[in-house]
């Protein structure tokens, strides 16, 4: 089961998992000499309300606005979750 005929299924499963971990970029077709098109695209998500930012946020792993974020729905609530 983990044999191949040329003995080298290890090395191939290796740049399987490296490629899998550091997949290749690849420019999307309309990006040639945007300059700051991918900064924009990529915090694009913070323009929603404070609802969709702290959903896209604890999803998606990114706390580095998570207590602006939250202060702004503690002003906004007014009244502590039970």
């Amino acid at each position: 089961l983990n044999k191949s005929a040329d003995g080298k299924h290890v090395e191939r499963f290796l740049e399987f998992a490296e490629l899998a971990k550091n997949p290749p970029k690849a420019a999307p077709a309309g990006s040639a000499g945007a300059g700051g098109g991918a900064a924009q695209g990529k915090d694009a998500w913070r323009n929603g309300n404070y609802t969709e930012r702290l959903h896209h946020g604890l999803i998606h792993g990114i706390d580095k606005f998570i207590d602006g974020d939250v202060e702004e729905a503690r002003a906004d609530l007014q009244v502590p979750l039970h």
